[in-house]
C-alpha cells in the first residue's frame, strides 16, 4: 500500500493525490 503522487503533492486533494492506497 504506497501513495502515488499523480502530479504534485497536494494535501488538500487525496484523491487527486494519492492513486494507490
Amino acid at each position: 500500500m504506497r501513495s502515488i503522487p499523480r502530479t504534485h503533492p497536494s494535501c488538500s486533494s487525496s484523491d487527486d493525490y494519492l492513486v494507490n492506497v
